[in-house]
């Protein structure tokens, strides 16, 4: 996906298009209406396409500036995070999942105001809908614990703990010596 925005960026540069350009409106190329000049004999790999252009072409835009694809990947992202934290309340308050979805679809609309310009109502819907429909249909109390257990053990995995160390050993006594000598609560668990 990176390669393909690092093309399709590149190629929105060198041919001065609408960066913000969604692709859904086109002419239909087998469309006896066109008169279509078909200058490729195959379909370009994005390999090919990448040659044709430097590292000028590909630079990231500014920050605030959001690419095409790059506004739906936007809406996604943030949609999926009001999700995941707002999951647990609707699911104890015993909503539904259409009330979930209204919910992040308001969430939508309201990021979708940022971008220039905006998604269409029908792309942000249908992302909230998928978010919702996800996250609402897979998620559940065990994968959420699982999820923060995994999280936890992650954040503490790098610090060091008397247990892991065991500095009585090296003193030659015992944990419960070594912790009544030191001033330290010993905890059993």
């Amino acid at each position: 996906m990176r390669f393909y925005d690092d093309v399709e960026r590149g190629l929105t540069h060198k041919l001065s298009a609408d960066r913000a350009y969604p692709a859904f409106l086109s002419k239909n190329p087998v469309s006896e209406t066109w008169l279509v000049d078909w200058q490729a004999q195959v379909p370009y790999q994005l390999a090919t396409l990448n040659d044709h252009l430097d590292k000028t072409d590909k630079r990231k835009p500014p920050k605030r500036e959001i690419t095409a694809t790059g506004r739906n990947i936007a809406l996604f992202d943030a949609l999926r995070d009001i999700a995941y934290k707002q999951w647990r309340s609707y699911q104890k308050a015993g909503k539904s999942r259409d009330e979930f979805e209204v919910m992040l679809r308001t969430a939508g609309n309201g990021i979708n105001l940022t971008f220039t310009p905006p998604l269409t109502h029908v792309e942000v819907k249908g992302i909230a809908r998928s978010v919702a429909k996800w996250v609402w249909g897979e998620f559940s109390e065990e994968r959420f614990s699982a999820i923060q257990s995994a999280r936890g053990k992650k954040r503490w995995s790098k610090t060091t703990t008397l247990t892991a160390t065991k500095p009585w050993e090296a003193e030659g006594i015992s944990s419960r010596t070594w912790y009544r000598q030191n001033g330290t609560i010993a905890i059993s668990g």
